[in-house]
Formats: C-alpha cells, sequence, structure tokens
C-alpha cells in the first residue's frame, strides 16, 4: 500500500505474517511507502504469527519511507509472536521494534556455555550450603 499523504498512526495497527512467503532475511509487508511525506507511530502495534517458521536473522519491514520523509513517535505498546526456545525478538534500545528502519528482527538467544552452566551450578551450591563452625567446649 502506498501512501500519499502524512501518516499517523494512533489506534491498532495489525500484521499478520503467514507461511506463504520465504523469509530468509527479507523485506516483507511494506505498508507504508511515504516519499516527502511524516509518518507517526502510536498506538498499539500487533503482529501475529499465521505459521510462520521462525528464524535466527530473519527481518520482518512492517513500514518503510523515502529518505525525504521523517517518521516520529512511538507505539504505546508491541505485541510480538512467541518464539521457540533459542530465538527471541532483538532488543533496539527498550523497544522489540526499530524505530530507525521500521522493523523487527528475529535473532538467536545466548546460551551459556556448558562449563559456565557448570561453575553457576558449582557456585550454587557453595552460597546455599550452610556454613558450620565447629564449636570448643
Amino acid at each position: 500500500m502506498t501512501i500519499e499523504n502524512d501518516l499517523t498512526l494512533a489506534g491498532s495497527s495489525i500484521f499478520e505474517l503467514d507461511s506463504d512467503t520465504v523469509y530468509d532475511r527479507t523485506w516483507v509487508n511494506t505498508i507504508a511507502n511515504v516519499v516527502g511525506r511524516d509518518l507517526t507511530f502510536g498506538g498499539t502495534l500487533s503482529v501475529v504469527d499465521n505459521g510462520v517458521a521462525f528464524a535466527d536473522g530473519q527481518i520482518f519491514d512492517l513500514f518503510d519511507w523515502g529518505s525525504n520523509s521523517v517518521a516520529s513517535g512511538n507505539f504505546t505498546d508491541v505485541y510480538l509472536p512467541t518464539l521457540s526456545s533459542g530465538l527471541a525478538w532483538k532488543d533496539f534500545g527498550g523497544s522489540q521494534f526499530n524505530y530507525a528502519d521500521g522493523s523487527i528482527e528475529v535473532v538467536a538467544n545466548a546460551i551459556p556455555e556448558p562449563a559456565n552452566m557448570l561453575l553457576l551450578a558449582v557456585g550454587a551450591l557453595v552460597i546455599g550450603y550452610p556454613m558450620r563452625r565447629r564449636v570448643s567446649l
């Protein structure tokens, strides 16, 4: 969809992602190609999963605006689909929506290495183990 005037979002913006499209770091769902116009984010952004096989590195471009346009504002709330274990939505400075380019991105969770997990487990045992002192009578 191309918007030829300023666009201000104030209610609910809902995007549906489905499995009919192959997502491999592809830009999808281009909504606002606003050249020389203002795009103001507001209200609630909800993204609905309709069967996407999410993977690390996928970028979904929900909004697109021209280099002569200005994007401003913030969504009050951003609701994204729950991802499978090992994946997370990228954090863009406190928001999972990237206000710089109008996208959301799937990333792999940082999983601690086995040696670090062992050290954490041993540390928890040491801290949780009651200290006993011998008392001389």
